[in-house]
């Protein structure tokens, strides 16, 4: 079941991706993971994760985010705040802040970023809004997203 929904949230997201979109894949790993549990069954966790990404606009390097999400006690979103940074082959970064979707699953879930800061390149993407798909495979963090460039 998991894999067919993957199988849909990716392809429903490259249905609409056009030449003029940004794209950017990010693959990285938890590095850090705290939990609290509550006696109704409702759960923190907040982390941090690392790792590397690539755009369509040959910019690539490393990035980090932080975050924490509350679970109910049948294990899926309540709420979800994540702030990352994007730091590319030249130094020039940009930072994002992420939801994802009320209701999604722990290893799967389908969301949206918004660049609220930058510097260099990414500047001039300040308030770009991108989707983003993110599964777990094996620890491992895969998020394709896609960024619809202004008119």
């Amino acid at each position: 079941m998991k894999l067919l929904i993957t199988f849909l949230l990716i392809f429903s997201v490259s249905l609409t991706i056009h030449s003029d979109d940004l794209q950017i894949e990010v693959i990285g790993k938890t590095t850090r993971q705290n939990s609290i549990v509550l006696p109704n069954g409702k759960k923190y966790v907040s982390f941090r994760h690392e790792g590397g990404f690539k755009s369509t606009l040959a910019k690539y390097g490393s990035y980090f985010c932080e975050g924490s999400i509350f679970y109910n006690k049948e294990n899926l979103l309540e709420n979800m705040n994540l702030f990352c940074e994007l730091t590319d082959q030249n130094g020039d970064k940009q930072y994002t802040t992420g939801k994802r979707k009320v209701g999604s699953e722990v290893d799967i879930a389908l969301g949206k970023t918004v660049i609220f800061d930058a510097s260099g390149f990414w500047k001039k993407f300040i308030g770009l809004e991108c989707t983003y798909v993110i599964e777990y495979v094996n620890n491992i963090l895969f998020s394709p997203q896609k960024c619809k460039m202004p008119e």
